[in-house]
């Protein structure tokens, strides 16, 4: 199987609409997961077909442990 067949078959998996998720704070900086849910749940509501986190869209680079 080459790289490109390798890749289509990964592609396969994912399909459809899987928008990026924002990272939703309170104002003293820490992790908003109640917000979190409920954009998750929004987005779900709204048929997308998954849910696309810790990439450019959210703000995981700039948060630490």
């Amino acid at each position: 199987m080459s790289i490109y067949e390798k890749e289509t078959e990964v592609m396969k998996k994912f399909s459809g609409i899987i928008p990026p998720v924002s990272s939703t704070f309170h104002r003293d900086g820490t992790l908003d997961k109640k917000a979190m849910r409920e954009v998750a749940d929004f987005l779900i509501n709204k048929g997308v077909d998954g849910l696309f986190y810790l990439g450019t869209g959210g703000e995981f680079s700039q948060m630490n442990t």
